[in-house]
């Protein structure tokens, strides 16, 4: 089970959209990256918005939209 994260700053919450946004753009759907990784839409959404950390699920997200994932989700290295 993964730790829950109380992250709704306004920089996660900005982030979330952003991603959420650029993902909705290249046609990519939350339900497809759950299928991809077999875990709930919820699950993904949960990631995205930095209720929880995953770092599969990041990873998976940051390789969809070409970015590096510490950059994408604002982790140092």
């Amino acid at each position: 089970m993964k730790s829950i994260k109380p992250n709704h700053t306004q920089a996660a919450i900005l982030r979330a959209r952003r991603i959420k946004s650029r993902l909705v753009a290249m046609g990519v759907k939350q339900v497809d990256i759950a299928r991809d990784l077999r875990v709930t839409r919820g699950h993904v959404s949960a990631v995205i918005c930095g209720a929880y950390a995953s770092p599969r699920v990041e990873t998976r997200i940051a390789e969809l939209l070409g970015e590096d994932p510490g950059k994408l989700w604002g982790k140092k290295a």
